[in-house]
């Protein structure tokens, strides 16, 4: 009814898809109640339409909906629906920030499909990437690739559905690689996803848009600066025009720009992109969520190193409270936090705060990746600077 007006030189209204959903969504239970199947079809349909659209909200509410309509249904409902949709629910989940939430759904889905022994449903190895991105965000990084793994090794067919899924887990095992400074098979991982992408989502599309930015940083890391910095800035311009100016996406661009810039020692325009990133994210996605942290520390980082550390202690200590409450207390990111924050003190001459917290962001990456990787060389090298300072001030003592 809503597209009457679609042929050209008709008059009709102009509607984003948001009013199409909206519209759609108070007629389900109406027009459909006594259809319980479709009606958990359609709701799980504007769950995962809503989720890529970067509202959670309505995503949980819809996505629940189809979760419990096919948990009634029982033996009624099309084998391996429940688990998908569960599975679905848990990604959503993890999305807002509730990982011990996220990870009891996953548990849940990847149960029923060992039980029903629905093997050859492509969707079971979707429930192993959502697994696996979840291991992920928890620090179980070896849990996590082999599920990745997994899941590869499990999608031989060439059916469009299984290519995106494939594509899909290669840009998570790009992910994954990049903070373990596997920076060649992360590449190695994103050159095979984006063909798939790109033919089959289009070169707009959030996913092909999001594997370009994450090869952009990869090629940060090895050295080819000024092919990343085109990459990073088209793609901004893209997304921007794709999704608006004030969208989760557009910021995770512009963070991602200016973490580059910080590292060119071009810290003026780093931080005003930071500043921009963290406004969009504590806008759209509330000031307590993990991408408002993870920028908070970025410019808390480029404010201490630009001489700026009384700045920069209430990002650095903001990110730290958020992520403290949102990960385990194993988890790297952590430590790194507390590595960026013991940085600003000894820039402020406050060996006896920095100290505690160095020694144990050191102890913390040490067990993490080992001694030779960047990370903790960082750690090794404050943790001297902190330890000499607090000699220095034991010999000026009385």
């Amino acid at each position: 009814r809503m597209l009457t007006a679609v042929e050209p030189g008709n008059a009709g209204p102009d509607l984003k898809v948001v009013d199409l959903l909206s519209d759609a969504e108070g007629r389900i239970e109406t027009e459909f109640a006594d259809y319980p199947a479709l009606r958990a079809t359609l709701h799980a349909t504007l769950g995962q339409t809503y989720w890529r659209l970067g509202l959670l909200e309505p995503a949980h509410r819809h996505q629940s909906a189809a979760v419990g309509l096919l948990a009634s249904l029982d033996a009624e409902a099309p084998p391996g629906d429940l688990p998908a949709a569960i599975s679905e629910l848990g990604s959503i989940t993890h999305s807002q920030g509730d990982l011990d939430e996220a990870a009891a759904l996953h548990a849940r889905a990847i149960g029923l499909w060992d039980a029903s022994g629905s093997h050859e449903d492509p969707r079971r190895m979707r429930a192993f990437v959502n697994a696996a991105a979840l291991h992920a965000a928890r620090g179980d990084a070896q849990d996590a690739e082999r599920l990745y793994q997994d899941a590869l090794a499990g999608l031989g067919s060439d059916d469009d559905q299984s290519r995106i899924l494939r594509a899909q887990a290669l840009v998570s095992l790009g992910a994954l690689y990049r903070p373990m400074e596997r920076f060649e098979e992360a590449r190695a991982a994103y050159a095979g996803a984006l063909p798939i992408l790109r033919e089959l989502r289009g070169p707009e599309h959030p996913d092909t848009l999001a594997c370009l930015g994450n090869s952009a940083e990869v090629l940060v890391s090895l050295g080819e600066h000024e092919q990343a910095e085109a990459q990073m800035r088209d793609l901004i311009e893209i997304r921007r025009r794709v999704f608006g100016e004030r969208h989760e996406r557009v910021a995770i661009a512009i963070n991602n720009l200016a973490d580059f810039l910080r590292a060119q020692n071009r810290a003026d325009d780093a931080i005003t992109l930071f500043e921009e990133a963290i406004s969009i994210f504590s806008e759209v996605l509330g000031p307590r969520h993990s991408r408002v942290a993870m920028a908070s520390h970025n410019l808390g980082v480029t404010l201490t190193r630009s001489g700026r550390p009384a700045e920069a202690l209430p990002y650095l200590q903001e990110s730290l409270d958020i992520f403290s409450g949102a990960v385990p207390p194993t988890h790297w990111i952590l430590a790194q936090m507390r590595l960026s924050l013991s940085e600003a003190y000894l820039g402020l001459a406050r060996v006896d705060l920095a100290l505690p917290l160095v020694r144990e962001a050191h102890a913390g990456l040490l067990e993490q990746f080992g001694p030779e990787h960047s990370r903790t060389r960082k750690a090794t090298e404050l943790l001297g600077v902190a330890e000499a300072g607090l000699a220095g001030e034991a010999h000026r003592s009385p």
